[in-house]
């Protein structure tokens, strides 16, 4: 192996390291504050933030590792007697392969269907894997909008002042 590769992936192991941790420290922090995660879905703020900044091997990879994480860290999310674990994996795996997938497009586009088709699409999951009835999932759905509109609003503020390649409003006077 030679120095720029070792470099490359330590660089990847770092910034997935510190996505893993900025993940399970937004949550927990929320949580001390006694607002409901159902409701402002703070473990989906860094991933949503990330896919902006990161490749798209570490947003993926981070979408499978941080419910398992916060899970094993804090007993959120739980797994029974509703396995909001496994269901938050495929919300959040979701959101990262349709962050991937738009990467190239509008901003707008990159911050608003991400996230509601990662939402969207644990529907079949909790259905025929978790017995979850089409009710309560409407009901966790509609609970979270809060939460989506929240890290929708957080992303555009972040991109409006720090856009990748550094050129937003943030670093203006600064050149």
């Amino acid at each position: 192996m030679n120095t720029k590769t070792a470099f490359r992936i330590g660089a990847e192991v770092l910034t997935l390291s510190s996505i893993l941790a900025l993940s399970a420290a937004v949550p927990f922090l929320f949580h001390l504050t006694g607002v409901s995660g159902q409701v402002f879905l703070p473990i989906f703020t860094v991933l949503v933030i990330g896919s902006f900044y990161t490749v798209p091997s570490i947003l993926i990879g981070a979408a499978i590792l941080t419910p398992l994480l916060n899970t094993l860290l804090t007993g959120m999310p739980v797994l029974e007697p509703v396995p909001m674990m496994p269901l938050l994996t495929v919300e959040m795996a979701f959101t990262a392969l349709a962050a991937v997938a738009v990467r190239r497009k509008g901003t707008l586009l990159r911050i608003i269907l991400p996230l509601t088709l990662g939402r969207l699409m644990s529907l079949p999951f909790a259905i025929f894997a978790s017995g979850i009835s089409v009710s309560w999932w409407l009901r966790h759905f509609t609970l979270g909008f809060p939460g989506m509109l929240l890290n929708m609003t957080l992303a555009g503020g972040l991109l409006f002042f720090f856009p990748p390649g550094g050129k937003g409003k943030a670093t203006k006077g600064l050149e």
